[in-house]
């Protein structure tokens, strides 16, 4: 598949969301510094020529795929999740790990 399509599933998912207006959506390759190819949009805060696309993803790729919620009245969460692409799909590093730190007042 396509890497693009990692990208259009992500707007897709904010799309259904009540807070779309306030999330932002990104998602590019990860390796020796944190945002090289894949590119997989050309658009987003961070604009990249979209070179992945219409290129399949190989296995052995890791992506970074970040959601970004910013409200002016609660504060800004950031989810960064790190996905590696396998022969045989895909492998969600830390997905074993979900839950919330709380940062003392």
């Amino acid at each position: 598949r396509p890497g693009g399509e990692i990208y259009a599933a992500g707007l897709a998912a904010v799309a259904e969301c009540e807070h779309r207006d306030k999330i932002t959506f990104q998602a590019h390759g990860m390796g020796l510094v944190a945002h090289e190819m894949p590119h997989l949009t050309d658009k987003g805060d961070h604009p990249y020529p979209g070179t992945h696309i219409q290129k399949p993803l190989e296995a052995g790729m890791v992506i970074s795929i970040e959601t970004s919620v910013k409200d002016p009245e609660v504060g800004f969460v950031k989810i960064e999740d790190t996905v590696a692409v396998t022969d045989s799909g895909w492998e969600g590093y830390g997905d074993w790990g979900r839950g919330w730190n709380e940062v003392p007042a």
